[in-house]
C-alpha cells in the first residue's frame, strides 16, 4: 500500500502537523474536491448589500453592481 504523508506548516508558531493517507484516500478526496469546485462555479451567490456589513467594507465592492448603486 502506497502511503503519502501530508503536512501543514504553521510558520508563526513553528509547528508542523503531519498525517498519512493512502493513494486511494487522496484519489477519493480529489474527486470530492472537484465536486465542490463545480458546485461553487455553478452556484448563485447573490449580493446582499448592507447586510451584515456595509458595501464600503466588502472586498468585492469595486466589481459588484450592487455596491456601484450605493456610491
Amino acid at each position: 500500500m502506497d502511503i503519502n504523508v501530508l503536512s501543514l506548516y504553521f510558520l508563526e508558531s513553528n509547528q508542523k502537523v503531519s498525517t498519512a493517507r493512502s493513494a486511494a484516500d487522496l484519489s477519493n478526496y480529489h474527486k470530492h474536491l472537484e465536486q465542490v469546485v463545480h458546485q461553487i462555479q455553478t452556484s448563485d451567490f447573490p449580493a446582499k448589500p448592507g447586510y451584515p456589513f456595509p458595501c464600503n467594507f466588502c472586498e468585492y465592492n469595486s466589481i459588484c453592481p450592487f455596491a456601484a448603486k450605493k456610491r
